[in-house]
């Protein structure tokens, strides 16, 4: 919930106003339930506040610093954007991928029918040539019908 709602906070100016009380002393679990509801419109539920009381208690003591609470708020934010941007990036490469794969596939099946369609033997290849040979022979230039060549 908390990287949640880290990614999608914004400071405007009436944010940073509400940011301001976590600037003050250590807060107990109940003042700092309190102030996540308020500020980020975060409920918690005890064992959500258990959790996080765990996370950011670091000295211990029952108690969550402010500033300490609100510098890793924003490590999270910052971590949580940089998952979210490389996930993003790993679905764009695997949609690329998957776009070449089937380019090549379109390609290759393309390719077969060609090759399907043109298949011949030697004697085929003799043939034609034959044919061809023997019609650069009997081309004239200089005929009505030869198009300009």
């Amino acid at each position: 919930k908390i990287a949640a709602c880290a990614i999608d906070f914004t400071v405007d100016p009436i944010r940073s106003l509400a940011l301001q009380s976590f600037q003050g002393s250590a807060m107990e679990p109940h003042v700092l339930k309190e102030q996540l509801r308020r500020v980020f419109g975060l409920n918690l539920t005890r064992g959500e506040l258990g959790a996080v009381m765990d996370i950011f208690d670091s000295g211990g003591d029952g108690l969550v610093d402010g500033a300490e609470f609100m510098n890793q708020f924003f490590k999270i934010k910052h971590q949580e954007r940089d998952r979210r941007a490389a996930s993003r990036r790993a679905l764009q490469r695997s949609a690329e991928e998957a776009r070449v794969k089937a380019a090549e596939a379109v390609e290759e099946e393309r390719l077969r029918k060609i090759r399907e369609l043109c298949a011949f033997k030697e004697s085929d290849r003799l043939s034609a040539m034959k044919k061809i040979k023997e019609e650069a022979l009997r081309f004239d230039r200089t005929a009505a019908n030869s198009m300009g060549l």
